[in-house]
């Protein structure tokens, strides 16, 4: 209705809009008596008409059209072109009510002006118009009849509209009352309006009874009494927007229970004011036992479709819902709930690619009858794949329903997707490998595949080659190779790198290096093989072969000569090591031989003191005047002195078989077990002379029972060479400082040993050269620059261990040993 009424209104500005231009063109007639217009005022009026929806056209005293204009023919491309030299009535394809032709063609044949006249054209095309005339005569100054001048729309889309609307109108009304259910229309006042014949036959009221009134003191039996007063006839709700839904349970006169569903759906005008209700009636009695019956059956099919993992669903061809099992819900991951599904959804959970191809399978099995089977993924990040199968059945309603089945195999898509997988990428490796491959039937001795690269080394197209033995196609310069190729494989099903000379269609022989190896596939042994042209390589090898017997003859010679100066250079390293280490244990000599004169001194005292007591003991023995307080006091006075020399004697003992075992540990680098905190003080008590003659201190926090299978000598040297590096670098001419020499157990195999000073530290390049050889900041003033890069040599070497160095300067150095408890077996000796 609104679309006719937008048309009416668009019309209706059309007429007016032409009648404006008719009138101020007849003004303009009069205005100008018989006289003719004038130019500007003729532009005037086409400029005006450019503007308006219609356009105008002009007859001939003939009254056949000779000319069209106006703005909507240029703007919108009205069709006119086939109404050129005709009578309106002799237009092809002309569409009118023969009644209005004959009284138009009388009016114009009489000259006379006509109004608004509707006719419709058929075009060769096939396009159809309907269009609308007005028009009056034109005379010349003198009179006579020259033809006709008018307006024209075209109202093809208001004609559709119209004839649309009838239509529908006449389709609504067999519709309603073809419906299979009641339908009832009330106003807001609750009068019937629409009474349909299925609401006639539900309720046994007739429309002609019924239609106007508000109450139902004419309807039958009671169940159409109650029925209407109560659930059907009842005042609307004005307030209630959404569409009411119900299922009304009611009994016969009978006794006979009845369901009814009732669907109520308010109706309102266009400024929202409420206007009536609508009411849909369906007697859904049967449909409720069946659904009772059906939701039974279908539980028990349910179950047993989750125990086989197995979805059904059943859908009439056309119909928007299917009817699915709630394991097809499962499958196709939508969520569990309503079995009836629109189709269209069902379809959306399959790629879009199975989609295509199952509807034209279903398409197929209408047509043709063969069932459907296809594998299909699910659109679902789960990445399920379904086996679907369907058949068609005919209904006792001769009604066609496809029945379909789905199995989840997942499992087995993923295993056909990976093997399709690897066949592309064997198929895309083989044929774009750079190195030519070739396979062969053994049985057959024939090539079955060969690659890109294969075919551009022999010259020969994979046609040609395929089918066909490498002896048949002449590749083979030397046959004989070909048959220790063959025994080789047959031995050892394998041959690698064997060097032979292949024949090209085109050129000269090749020297090639061929592996394979022998495959079953399909109960045939295969030959997959590789040929590498080498000739290039052996060319070039040659080559290089005689450039390096020349070369290594003057590497000799320079060689000859490096090895004397290395040589040379060893001899004075090792010297200058050895030389270090021995100025080490001069400096311990010293250490000891200072430790060594306390006790020899007091012996050698006590000793010579000793012997005065002896002599004059044996003098008092012979004169006769030895008293007994004589004897007893010379016994107590030997055994103290006795005690005291054997005291000293023990110290010099210790001190010398201490001496003797750093000695030997630092000279012969032996490895042994040993306790750290035992050796490391053994270490600074031969170092504290010289200790005792400087400001610095040197504090010890050692641990007990930490037990090292280690070389103790290399170790030593390690210590000694700290303390001492220390002392001559650190300090200078300072009067204070102190280190500070520390040991732990980090875990089981492991030990960390950390020196560290408060001395003058040292700047980042100095410190990054601190390992060198030969590198000292003290060159001729004691420093050899071999210190440190000893260390870091034993620390590594013998005793298998990492060495790290921090320092700052103006605030001290930092260096940490790592050690292992267990030394590595192979333990090379130090640089």
């Amino acid at each position: 209705m609104q679309v006719w009424l937008l048309v009416a209104s668009l019309a209706l500005v059309l007429c007016a809009v032409t009648l404006a231009l008719f009138q101020a063109h007849r003004r303009l007639r009069a205005a100008a008596g018989e006289e003719q217009l004038s130019a500007r005022e003729l532009n005037r009026l086409r400029d005006i008409s450019a503007f308006t929806a219609d356009w105008q056209w002009e007859q001939d005293a003939e009254l056949r059209f000779v000319r069209f204009f106006g703005g909507t023919i240029s703007r919108h491309k009205v069709p006119v072109e086939h109404l050129l030299g005709h009578r309106r009535w002799e237009i092809p394809g002309l569409v009118c009510d023969p009644q209005e032709m004959a009284t138009h063609r009388a009016t114009v044949e009489a000259h006379q002006p006509y109004y608004d006249f509707e006719y419709g054209v058929r075009k060769p095309d096939g396009d159809f118009r309907w269009y609308v005339s007005s028009g009056r005569p034109e005379y010349d100054e003198h009179g006579n009849f020259t033809g006709y001048f008018g307006y024209a729309r075209d109202e093809t889309r208001r004609k559709q509209a119209e004839l649309a609307l009838q239509e529908s109108e006449q389709r609504l009304a067999t519709i309603l009352d073809a419906l299979p259910v009641a339908l009832v229309v009330l106003d807001a006042a609750g009068r019937v309006q629409l009474w349909n014949a299925a609401a006639q036959r539900l309720f046994g009221v007739r429309r002609e009874d019924i239609v106007g009134r508000s109450d139902a003191r004419n309807a039958q039996g009671a169940m159409a009494a109650a029925v209407l007063g109560e659930h059907l006839l009842g005042h609307a709700d004005p307030a209630t927007v959404a569409p009411r839904s119900e299922e009304i349970r009611c009994e016969t006169i009978r006794g006979q229970t009845l369901w009814l569903h009732v669907l109520s759906v308010a109706l309102y005008d266009s400024n929202e004011v409420f206007s009536g209700t609508i009411r849909v009636v369906q007697d859904i009695t049967a449909r409720r036992n069946a659904e009772d019956k059906a939701h039974r059956e279908h539980a028990d099919l349910d179950e047993a479709q989750r125990i086989a993992a197995l979805g059904s669903m059943r859908w009439a061809p056309g119909e928007r819902l299917a009817h699915c099992s709630s394991q097809m819900i499962t499958l196709l991951g939508l969520p569990p709930g309503e079995v009836d599904q629109p189709i269209r959804r069902l379809l959306g959970r399959i790629n879009r690619r199975c989609r295509h191809e199952l509807i034209a399978q279903w398409r197929a099995l209408r047509t043709s009858g063969v069932a459907v089977e296809a594998r299909c993924a699910v659109d679902s990040m789960s990445g399920r794949h379904l086996l679907v199968r369907g058949h068609l059945e005919v209904t006792a309603e001769r009604e066609p329903v496809l029945r379909v089945t789905a199995t989840d195999v997942s499992d087995l898509e993923l295993a056909r997707a990976s093997a399709n997988s690897a066949r592309v990428l064997f198929e895309t490796l083989f044929e774009h490998s750079p190195v030519a491959l070739s396979l062969s039937d053994l049985d057959r001795r024939v090539l079955v595949k060969v690659n890109s690269a294969w075919r551009a080394l022999f010259g020969i197209e994979a046609d040609e080659a395929i089918g066909q033995s490498t002896l048949a196609l002449g590749l083979w310069f030397d046959p004989a190779e070909r048959d220790v190729m063959l025994e080789t494989v047959a031995r050892e099903g394998r041959v690698m790198q064997m060097e032979v000379h292949g024949q090209p269609r085109d050129g000269e022989p090749r020297v090639c290096e061929l592996s394979g190896v022998q495959l079953e596939l399909d109960g045939h042994r295969m030959f997959l093989s590789s040929v590498v042209d080498v000739s290039t390589q052996r060319a070039l090898q040659a080559r290089v072969e005689s450039m390096n017997r020349e070369l290594e003859m003057r590497v000799a010679h320079r060689s000859e000569e490096l090895r004397a100066k290395h040589a040379e250079l060893g001899l004075a390293m090792q010297q200058l090591v050895q030389a270090e280490k021995l100025a080490a244990l001069g400096g311990l000599v010293a250490g000891v031989a200072h430790e060594l004169n306390s006790p020899l001194g007091n012996t050698l005292t006590l000793a010579s003191s000793l012997r005065q007591r002896i002599s004059s003991f044996a003098r008092s023995l012979e004169d006769g005047s030895l008293r007994k307080s004589t004897l007893a006091g010379f016994t107590k006075d030997a055994g103290e002195v006795a005690g005291l020399i054997e005291h000293n004697a023990r110290r010099a003992s210790e001190l010398m078989a201490n001496f003797k075992q750093v000695a030997a540990d630092q000279t012969s680098e032996r490895r042994r077990r040993f306790d750290l905190k035992n050796t490391i003080e053994g270490v600074v008590a031969a170092l504290r002379p010289r200790l005792a003659h400087v400001p610095q201190k040197l504090e010890l926090d050692l641990p007990e029972d930490v037990e090292l299978d280690s070389y103790p000598g290399p170790l030593e040297q390690v210590i000694t060479n700290f303390i001492n590096n220390a002392l001559l670098h650190a300090f200078d001419d300072r009067s204070d400082g102190h280190m500070r020499l520390s040991a732990e157990a980090v875990d089981a195999d492991r030990v960390q040993i950390v020196f560290s000073d408060d001395g003058n530290g040292m700047a980042p390049e100095i410190m990054q050269r601190a390992f060198e050889p030969f590198f000292s900041t003290r060159v001729g003033h004691g420093g050899t620059g071999l210190g440190l890069y000893i260390v870091r040599n034993l620390i590594e070497a013998p005793l298998g261990g990492a060495l790290s160095l921090e320092s700052t300067l103006g605030e001290g150095t930092r260096l940490t040993v790592d050690l292992p408890r267990v030394a590595p077996i192979e333990a090379t000796s130090p640089r």
